[in-house]
């Protein structure tokens, strides 16, 4: 009966007295949605209620159903998933006591990280800690999300930190061989996979209308703004075109820097290719793959003109520039010995 007023009113208004179009009615609608619905007007409250719930100690059955809530919540709005109560509240279950709860966190969180690289910035510690896991689902879940997110976007700023701690899993004498058979997949394909070009660095196109600022959301003391779910846009996407050879050197370089030494690289590359006898098994190793002489050929002359980019700007890099330097010569060492 309101809604009819409204709209009848609003086609006689002078002087243009034109009917509204379907634009104008739904925006109206929607407007007069976010001051009379009690779902609008509590969502705030809502939210807070379902993340208590998450951190209910007691119940993991509940905690589980709070994710899903707002993983629910998250598809309206994914900027939702930087604010700090979210970022926090989710990251501290990817610790829980429970292993189906750690699942459905990380699963959870894996869904965003790979297109939103905010979001990968926001939980990647938690996601560091998760490949250290006591449950092998949790490892592995971990470790194949990196691989999406190194894959589709190779310059992800956590990359090194991410591939030094992988490396340390596979060089752990008790891990499980097939977590650690993952790991050698993953930087296979990353590091070791011929081919000339990779298409990299590629992101969803921007969101329409007005970016939604994690301060300014629903769960935050600011007036209620009018969400609207957008879907996910299949359009056009920023690509960069990099050689394959040259990512894979920078990679190693950066693995080398920042573990202060090229042990974890140097037994990866030993480890992978390894066809002893293996005692435990009674039975002879299966070998993970070949690569070839002219393929590490390859590698190194990447090296060494990554070498000659960090001489040429030295003065531009700063003063880290020597531990890169440093690093990129003994990763030439160990792949010129392998």
């Amino acid at each position: 009966k309101l809604l009819e007023e409204l709209v009848n009113q609003w086609d006689s208004i002078e002087p243009y007295g034109e009917p509204l179009t379907d634009e104008g009615y739904n925006r109206m609608l929607l407007a007069l949605f976010s001051i009379s619905s009690p779902m609008a007007v509590s969502f705030r409250d809502q939210i807070i209620f379902v993340l208590k719930m998450m951190a209910d100690m007691k119940s993991p059955h509940l905690r589980k159903l709070s994710l899903k809530t707002i993983e629910k919540v998250a598809e309206g709005d994914d900027q939702l998933m930087l604010l700090p109560v979210i970022t926090r509240t989710v990251s501290s279950r990817l610790v829980d006591d429970t292993i189906s709860v750690r699942e459905a966190a990380l699963s959870f969180v894996g869904s965003y990280v790979v297109n939103f690289p905010k979001i990968a910035a926001a939980f990647h510690p938690s996601l560091i800690m998760c490949l250290a896991d006591t449950g092998v689902s949790v490892r592995k879940r971990a470790i194949r999300i990196f691989q999406e997110v190194l894959s589709t976007n190779p310059h992800y700023k956590g990359r090194s930190e991410a591939c030094d701690a992988m490396l340390q899993r596979a060089a752990y004498r008790k891990e499980e061989d097939t977590v650690r058979d993952l790991i050698y997949d993953l930087f296979t394909k990353l590091w070791l996979q011929d081919g000339d070009q990779i298409v990299a660095g590629s992101r969803p196109s921007p969101r329409k209308g007005p970016p939604t600022s994690p301060t300014e959301s629903p769960l935050g003391k600011s007036s209620l703004q009018i969400v609207t779910p957008t879907p996910p846009q299949n359009g056009s996407r920023a690509r960069s075109t990099i050689k394959r050879v040259e990512l894979a050197a920078e990679m190693m370089m950066e693995v080398v820097r920042t573990a202060g030494t090229g042990e974890h690289l140097e037994k990866f590359l030993k480890k992978l290719y390894d066809a002893k006898l293996d005692e435990e098994r009674g039975r002879r190793r299966k070998s993970r793959g070949e690569i070839s002489r002219q393929h590490l050929e390859t590698l190194v002359n990447a090296l060494f003109e990554l070498l000659t980019s960090l001489e040429e700007n030295r003065a531009i890099r700063g003063p880290g520039v020597g531990k890169e330097i440093a690093a990129t010569l003994r990763t030439i060492e160990i792949l010129s010995g392998s």
